[in-house]
């Protein structure tokens, strides 16, 4: 199936990934894609999509093209999508974090579709996916929570909150409160993680004047947590 096509580009060659592309250029133009919702195992085959997407993004690509055609088909059908799969978002946020030590390539796609995302109605699905995932372990919230998160090791977590803090300020709005609660954790190793957090966020310097400026309301709004 094409998906599977998709995530074996890395290993396409000639022909082979010329016709792939090109079949991915088409779907893209008559919005083909949308016809996922459609199927009676949608959350799997988006599961399988993003991942696949991920493997595809590691493909040698000179013109920088594909990566520009991944980000569109994600952000497309992650917008549209109802609910964005629990698992899916872990991949994203995986991907996010591999840039140190992973595929470059992988990172980059998933910055951009989160990036995309961040203006459209999916960005609720990030900032519930990163409260849960802020859940103490063992605490009720966090058993309601746990599946959704797939319980990210607290390392893991600071370093997503901080790259989707990077992205777009408005992905952790939602989860500052818990922050301020979290600085006063009986949890010596868990305070520590997160105030480095907290301290990594405001000394992260804006480019953009409109993260300047939500980055400001933010601190403003918070002056525990920044204090």
């Amino acid at each position: 199936k094409f998906v599977d096509q998709i995530a074996g580009l890395p290993e396409a060659t000639g022909s082979n990934f010329v016709h792939t592309v090109g079949l991915l250029e088409r779907l893209l133009e008559v919005h083909a894609f949308i016809l996922i919702f459609e199927c009676r195992e949608s959350e799997g085959l988006l599961i399988s999509l993003v991942e696949a997407c991920l493997e595809g993004a590691q493909a040698k690509d000179s013109g920088g093209g594909l990566e520009a055609l991944l980000a569109e088909l994600l952000t497309g059908v992650l917008g549209d999508a109802d609910e964005i799969p629990n698992q899916a978002m872990t991949s994203l946020l995986q991907a996010l974090l591999a840039k140190a030590d992973g595929p470059k390539a992988s990172a980059g796609l998933s910055r951009r579709v989160l990036a995309g995302l961040a203006s459209r109605s999916a960005l609720r699905f990030v900032s519930d996916f990163l409260v849960d995932a802020l859940q103490v372990p063992g605490s009720a919230a966090h058993e309601d929570g746990g599946d959704r998160s797939q319980q990210m090791e607290l390392g893991d977590l600071r370093a997503a909150v901080f790259e989707l803090f990077a992205i777009e300020p408005s992905f952790v709005a939602r989860i500052l409160p818990n922050l301020q609660l979290e600085l006063r954790a009986e949890d010596a190793d868990r305070r520590a993680v997160l105030t480095e957090l907290v301290g990594s966020m405001l000394a992260h310097k804006k480019e953009r004047n409109g993260a300047a400026a939500l980055h400001a309301q933010l601190v403003e709004s918070h002056p525990l947590l920044f204090d």
